[in-house]
């Protein structure tokens, strides 16, 4: 006679349990996959963003405007990002939030070291979708110094062509009729700048009553006094003079915010094109040598306004 014995109601119970464990592992391991897989997704969309973010600056001069509501979303609209609707969210399925700094209404002008040093930041909640500063939120914080340095070399090369042109006006001419005909083929020693009798109009011409004996030595002038009547700084005068985008448009306030992106009289820092000279001192109080590489050129102070060895100027000009 064959006897089966049955499963007692311990070892039913030992064996529930044991796939209760199993099963509480395994939904635990393919949680924490999941939480992987959307920590490396959204890390990537904000490596794309940001990419698309300082491709954008590079074109444009300026970050572009936040989307919705709350002006806090990525413009990934085409006359923006031009990006899939899906980089407005992060792998969880909530926006990401983005900051760039303090842009006004009409998106003119950003502060490129305004959020914590940076020019503007990306964040996403994380895992448990709280934007609470917590280890487990993802933000990446955009640096466009790179971009700016590169617009600043594309404004200076456009500026220096301009005064190369404005020294082309005091070229072979003999302004006052004292039958020396001036030269720019040197940077000189023997370069005379008269100014005159106040009233002199801006900008000298070929029957200006000073013979400043060559262009250069003009600039110098311009920018070292107002009494040619011209736009102070020199920038200005150029900017005015050759019709290049201004960065304050006719009637607009130059004290004010914001200003506009593109405009030749100031860098991506907010700061006036420099012009060096013979004679000026720099900030450490040490006179600019006439091999100085800022000798009758416009220059940007660069990021740190204090700091020498930042400055940017144009090469091969």
């Amino acid at each position: 006679m064959n006897m089966h014995k049955g499963f007692t109601l311990i070892e039913l119970l030992a064996v529930a349990m044991i796939l209760s464990v199993l099963t509480f592992i395994s939904i635990n391991l393919f949680s924490s996959a999941k939480a992987r897989d959307q920590q490396r997704e959204t890390q990537q969309r904000l490596a794309l963003i940001t990419a698309k973010i300082k491709q954008y600056y590079q074109t444009h001069g300026r970050l572009p405007e936040p989307a919705g509501a709350n002006k806090n979303e990525i413009p990934v609209q085409a006359d923006a990002l031009d990006m899939e609707q899906k980089y407005r969210l992060d792998a969880w399925g909530r926006y990401l939030v983005y900051n760039p700094g303090d842009i006004n209404n009409n998106g003119q002008y950003v502060n490129i070291q305004d959020v914590e040093g940076f020019a503007a930041s990306i964040e996403s909640g994380g895992p448990d979708q709280n934007l609470d500063g917590e280890e487990n939120n993802l933000i990446v914080f955009i640096d466009v110094t790179a971009e700016a340095i590169e617009i600043t070399k594309r404004k200076l090369k456009v500026l220096h062509e301009k005064v190369a042109a404005y020294n082309l006006l005091f070229e072979g001419v003999d302004n006052n009729g004292d039958g020396i005909v001036d030269t720019i083929s040197s940077v000189g020693n023997s370069a005379e700048v008269s100014i005159g009798a106040p009233g002199n109009t801006c900008p000298p011409t070929h029957s200006f009553i000073n013979d400043p004996s060559e262009g250069l030595s003009t600039l110098s002038a311009i920018e070292e006094t107002e009494k040619y009547n011209c736009p102070a700084p020199l920038v200005d005068h150029i900017v005015k003079f050759y019709g290049l985008p201004s960065a304050f448009p006719e009637g607009y306030n130059r004290n004010l915010d914001p200003v506009f992106p593109g405009g030749y009289e100031r860098d991506p820092w907010k700061r006036e094109f420099k012009w060096g000279y013979e004679g000026r001192l720099l900030d450490s109080g040490t006179p600019i040598e006439t091999s100085d590489r800022r000798y009758h050129r416009f220059f940007s102070s660069g990021p740190d306004d204090s700091i020498i060895d930042d400055d940017i100027v144009s090469t091969g000009d």
